[in-house]
């Protein structure tokens, strides 16, 4: 699978009896024709699991991939995986990807349980194994003084955009203001240096005008304060038109 790094890194002894269960529950997806794959990390991030299905074509009847609704057996699986995970003190991300990118992150029993309702197929699901302990701010970076946690302009500017988010969350969207760090993960493969952001997905899958009526005000009333209060605002758009848009919204002071 092309998502695999082709080797392993150092194994913790004392979470391998975990991790096996891990892909003990996962087969009940792979009895039902998905293909599961594991990468086994370190002593952080322990176990990565990417979700895909194959079909087959031609007369040599080779594999390829192909897009899939998940099934009950599935969504089965994956309340399994979460309530065992939580109970071993673990912490798991589900991502959800279509056209190379993260269009959805699950995080509660209610999300899981919704995707036999999806209108749309993806192309695969990558599930995060780490242990609770980790603090990936002590591994952050950053490159202006404004943009540590606990600085007066970072905490005003968060609790203000935050406040604007909420609206979205009411409408059930679940919108992000992150990467004030160097080193912090970004979704948009088309993002250029380390500029924070806040991105709200279509994760209701509405038609383009119903998404743009839910989020017009609250993307205006963003770049409107980031604007005023002295921050250089791109906005990028992926998918654009179809029911998987995806908006962000980049900032940085004016130098």
């Amino acid at each position: 699978m092309k998502y695999l790094k082709k080797y392993k890194l150092f194994e913790s002894n004392s979470n391998k009896e975990v991790l096996d269960d891990v892909e003990e529950i996962f087969r009940e997806i792979s009895d039902v024709g998905f293909k599961v794959e594991y990468n086994r990390g370190g002593v952080d991030e322990l176990l990565k699991v990417y979700i895909e299905k194959f079909d087959v074509y031609g007369f040599s009847q080779e594999e390829r991939e192909c897009k899939y609704y998940p099934t009950q057996e599935f969504v089965n699986a994956f309340l399994h995986l979460t309530s065992y995970v939580n109970e071993s003190n673990l912490d798991h991300r589900i991502e959800v990807i279509d056209n190379s990118q993260v269009i959805d992150v699950l995080t509660t029993e209610s999300e899981i349980e919704d995707m036999v309702n999806w209108k749309e197929p993806i192309d695969y699901i990558k599930v995060i194994i780490s242990n609770k302990e980790y603090n990936i701010s002590e591994e952050l970076e950053y490159d202006a003084e404004w943009k540590k946690p606990g600085n007066p302009v970072r905490e005003e500017l968060e609790k203000y955009l935050r406040e604007i988010l909420l609206e979205l969350n009411d409408l059930g969207y679940r919108p992000k203001l992150s990467g004030f760090a160097n080193n912090a993960p970004v979704e948009s493969p088309t993002a250029k240096g380390s500029n924070p952001y806040v991105w709200i997905c279509n994760q209701r899958r509405l038609p383009h005008d119903g998404f743009w009526n839910d989020i017009n005000d609250a993307v205006e009333s963003i770049k409107d304060y980031l604007t005023d209060n002295g921050f250089s605002v791109s906005q990028e758009i992926l998918n654009e038109g179809s029911s998987r848009e995806q908006v962000y919204i980049y900032f940085n002071e004016i130098s």
